[in-house]
Protein backbone atom coordinates (compact mmCIF):
# COMPACT_ATOMS: atom_id res chain seq x y z
CA UNK A 1 0.00 0.00 0.00
CA UNK A 2 1.70 3.60 -1.10
CA UNK A 3 0.30 6.49 0.97
CA UNK A 4 -0.71 8.92 -2.14
CA UNK A 5 -1.44 12.68 -2.22
CA UNK A 6 -3.84 13.99 -4.98
CA UNK A 7 -3.53 17.79 -5.54
CA UNK A 8 -6.54 19.41 -7.09
CA UNK A 9 -10.78 17.08 -7.14
CA UNK A 10 -11.51 18.22 -10.74
CA UNK A 11 -12.45 15.28 -13.13
CA UNK A 12 -8.87 14.01 -13.64
CA UNK A 13 -7.88 14.28 -9.55
CA UNK A 14 -11.08 12.73 -7.96
CA UNK A 15 -11.40 9.71 -10.34
CA UNK A 16 -7.94 8.97 -9.98
CA UNK A 17 -7.74 9.61 -6.02
CA UNK A 18 -10.66 6.92 -6.20
CA UNK A 19 -9.23 4.37 -8.05
CA UNK A 20 -6.01 4.87 -6.29
CA UNK A 21 -7.59 3.72 -3.29
CA UNK A 22 -9.93 0.67 -4.85
CA UNK A 23 -6.67 -0.15 -5.99
CA UNK A 24 -5.29 -0.49 -2.47
CA UNK A 25 -3.33 2.55 -1.56
CA UNK A 26 -4.05 4.99 0.78
CA UNK A 27 -4.96 8.44 -0.61
CA UNK A 28 -5.67 11.45 0.42
CA UNK A 29 -6.87 14.41 -2.02
CA UNK A 30 -6.17 18.17 -1.22
CA UNK A 31 -8.24 21.01 -3.17
CA UNK A 32 -8.71 24.56 -1.89
CA UNK A 33 -12.10 24.61 -2.62
CA UNK A 34 -13.64 24.15 1.00
CA UNK A 35 -17.18 23.71 -0.48
CA UNK A 36 -16.36 21.07 -2.92
CA UNK A 37 -13.76 19.28 0.28
CA UNK A 38 -17.04 19.24 2.76
CA UNK A 39 -19.11 17.60 0.20
CA UNK A 40 -16.68 15.38 -0.77
CA UNK A 41 -16.38 14.33 3.04
CA UNK A 42 -20.17 13.65 2.89
CA UNK A 43 -19.70 11.29 -0.29
CA UNK A 44 -21.92 13.67 -2.01
CA UNK A 45 -19.56 13.42 -5.59
CA UNK A 46 -19.61 16.79 -7.15
CA UNK A 47 -19.24 14.98 -10.46
CA UNK A 48 -21.56 12.88 -12.33
CA UNK A 49 -19.17 9.98 -13.64
CA UNK A 50 -20.41 6.24 -13.69
CA UNK A 51 -19.48 4.65 -10.77
CA UNK A 52 -17.25 7.66 -9.06
CA UNK A 53 -20.28 7.82 -6.37
CA UNK A 54 -20.08 4.17 -5.56
CA UNK A 55 -16.08 4.49 -5.32
CA UNK A 56 -16.31 7.32 -3.14
CA UNK A 57 -19.33 5.55 -0.77
CA UNK A 58 -17.31 2.42 -0.62
CA UNK A 59 -13.82 3.91 0.06
CA UNK A 60 -12.12 3.37 3.53
CA UNK A 61 -8.96 5.08 2.33
CA UNK A 62 -9.57 8.14 1.28
CA UNK A 63 -9.92 11.06 2.69
CA UNK A 64 -10.41 15.19 1.87
CA UNK A 65 -8.72 17.94 3.11
CA UNK A 66 -7.37 21.57 2.03
CA UNK A 67 -4.21 21.35 3.66
CA UNK A 68 -1.61 21.10 1.31
CA UNK A 69 0.78 20.53 4.12
CA UNK A 70 -0.31 17.06 4.66
CA UNK A 71 1.53 16.08 1.68
CA UNK A 72 4.31 15.19 3.89
CA UNK A 73 2.24 12.26 4.40
CA UNK A 74 2.53 10.50 1.26
CA UNK A 75 5.29 9.31 -0.93
CA UNK A 76 3.87 9.79 -4.17
CA UNK A 77 2.14 13.47 -4.87
CA UNK A 78 -0.08 13.73 -8.24
CA UNK A 79 -0.70 17.15 -9.34
CA UNK A 80 -3.78 17.12 -10.85
CA UNK A 81 -4.88 20.67 -11.34
CA UNK A 82 -6.70 22.34 -14.20
CA UNK A 83 -4.83 23.27 -17.13
CA UNK A 84 -7.54 25.61 -19.06
CA UNK A 85 -6.84 26.77 -22.63
CA UNK A 86 -6.23 30.48 -23.21
CA UNK A 87 -7.96 32.50 -25.63
CA UNK A 88 -4.25 32.34 -28.06
CA UNK A 89 -5.01 27.98 -27.22
CA UNK A 90 -2.43 27.67 -25.63
CA UNK A 91 -2.87 25.93 -22.04
CA UNK A 92 -2.61 28.04 -19.14
CA UNK A 93 -0.72 26.64 -16.36
CA UNK A 94 -0.89 29.40 -13.64
CA UNK A 95 -2.63 26.51 -11.51
CA UNK A 96 0.09 24.05 -12.38
CA UNK A 97 2.87 26.48 -11.29
CA UNK A 98 1.40 27.51 -8.33
CA UNK A 99 0.61 24.14 -6.69
CA UNK A 100 4.28 23.39 -7.52
CA UNK A 101 5.42 26.83 -5.21
CA UNK A 102 2.89 24.90 -2.46
CA UNK A 103 4.43 21.81 -3.12
CA UNK A 104 7.55 23.00 -2.67
CA UNK A 105 7.32 24.42 0.42
CA UNK A 106 6.09 21.25 1.96
CA UNK A 107 8.70 18.46 -0.34
CA UNK A 108 10.16 16.29 1.85
CA UNK A 109 13.45 14.26 0.93
CA UNK A 110 12.80 11.44 -1.62
CA UNK A 111 9.38 11.70 -2.13
CA UNK A 112 7.81 11.55 -6.26
CA UNK A 113 6.08 14.04 -7.42
CA UNK A 114 4.05 13.35 -10.51
CA UNK A 115 2.19 15.85 -13.02
CA UNK A 116 -1.16 13.82 -14.46
CA UNK A 117 -2.28 17.56 -15.42
CA UNK A 118 -2.45 17.82 -19.27
CA UNK A 119 0.83 19.78 -19.84
CA UNK A 120 3.34 20.82 -22.80
CA UNK A 121 6.36 18.93 -22.50
CA UNK A 122 8.39 21.78 -22.46
CA UNK A 123 6.93 23.11 -19.38
CA UNK A 124 8.47 20.51 -17.38
CA UNK A 125 12.26 22.19 -16.37
CA UNK A 126 9.89 25.15 -15.16
CA UNK A 127 7.88 22.69 -13.12
CA UNK A 128 10.99 20.89 -11.93
CA UNK A 129 12.63 24.65 -11.22
CA UNK A 130 9.89 25.51 -9.13
CA UNK A 131 10.29 22.14 -6.91
CA UNK A 132 14.37 22.54 -6.33
CA UNK A 133 13.12 25.18 -4.39
CA UNK A 134 12.54 23.05 -1.71
CA UNK A 135 15.72 21.95 -1.41
CA UNK A 136 15.40 18.40 -0.58
CA UNK A 137 16.14 15.27 -3.46
CA UNK A 138 12.78 14.09 -4.51
CA UNK A 139 12.00 12.42 -7.86
CA UNK A 140 10.04 13.75 -10.43
CA UNK A 141 7.81 11.86 -12.83
CA UNK A 142 5.39 12.33 -15.49
CA UNK A 143 1.98 9.67 -15.89
CA UNK A 144 -0.16 11.23 -18.60
CA UNK A 145 -4.29 10.32 -18.31
CA UNK A 146 -6.30 8.97 -21.00
CA UNK A 147 -9.70 9.52 -19.46
CA UNK A 148 -12.94 9.80 -21.29
CA UNK A 149 -16.04 11.76 -19.66
CA UNK A 150 -18.42 8.84 -18.92
CA UNK A 151 -16.38 5.82 -18.79
CA UNK A 152 -13.24 7.55 -16.96
CA UNK A 153 -13.90 5.40 -14.50
CA UNK A 154 -13.61 1.98 -16.55
CA UNK A 155 -10.81 3.68 -18.60
CA UNK A 156 -8.90 4.36 -15.53
CA UNK A 157 -8.92 0.50 -13.92
CA UNK A 158 -9.38 -1.05 -17.55
CA UNK A 159 -6.45 1.16 -19.52
CA UNK A 160 -4.69 0.11 -22.44
CA UNK A 161 -1.77 0.84 -21.18
CA UNK A 162 -0.04 3.18 -18.45
CA UNK A 163 2.36 5.53 -19.32
CA UNK A 164 5.11 6.58 -17.15
CA UNK A 165 8.25 8.73 -17.56
CA UNK A 166 10.54 9.59 -14.85
CA UNK A 167 13.97 11.37 -14.09
CA UNK A 168 14.51 8.39 -11.97
CA UNK A 169 14.78 4.73 -11.56
CA UNK A 170 12.98 5.20 -8.15
CA UNK A 171 10.22 7.25 -9.16
CA UNK A 172 9.38 5.47 -12.39
CA UNK A 173 9.34 2.11 -9.90
CA UNK A 174 7.15 3.85 -6.82
CA UNK A 175 4.64 4.24 -10.09
CA UNK A 176 5.09 1.06 -11.66
CA UNK A 177 4.43 -0.40 -7.52
CA UNK A 178 1.48 1.68 -7.73
CA UNK A 179 -0.53 0.51 -10.69
CA UNK A 180 0.57 -2.76 -9.96
CA UNK A 181 -2.84 -4.48 -9.44
CA UNK A 182 -4.20 -2.73 -12.96
CA UNK A 183 -3.61 -5.80 -15.97
CA UNK A 184 -2.17 -3.59 -18.21
CA UNK A 185 0.87 -3.08 -19.88
CA UNK A 186 3.23 -0.09 -18.64
CA UNK A 187 5.24 1.82 -21.10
Amino acid sequence: MKKVSVIGTGYVGLVSGACFEHLGHQVLCIDKDEKKIAALKDAKCPIHEEGLEELLKKADNLSFDTDISRISESEIIFICVGTPEKENGEADLSYVYSVCEEIAGNLGEGQTVVAKSTIPVDSISKIKEILRKSNVDFNFASNPEFLAQGTAVKDFLEPDRVVIGSDTEEGGKELEQLYQNIKAPIV
